[in-house]
């Protein structure tokens, strides 16, 4: 039986996920910032709505 075994590069494997910090997303929102279509776009799928800015 032969082991096949993925090649390590040292690095810790991350999930395929965002991590949204919404209070620091608001905050910079407040001082000014504008969205990128990117973030625009993670905020559609999460279905966060900013409209109490």
């Amino acid at each position: 039986m032969i082991k096949i075994r993925l090649k390590r590069c040292g690095k810790k494997q991350h999930k395929n996920e965002t991590c949204l910090i919404y209070s620091a997303i608001v905050y910079f929102l407040k001082l000014g910032t504008q969205l990128t279509e990117t973030v625009h776009g993670i905020f559609l799928q999460k279905l966060i709505v900013l409209n109490a800015l």
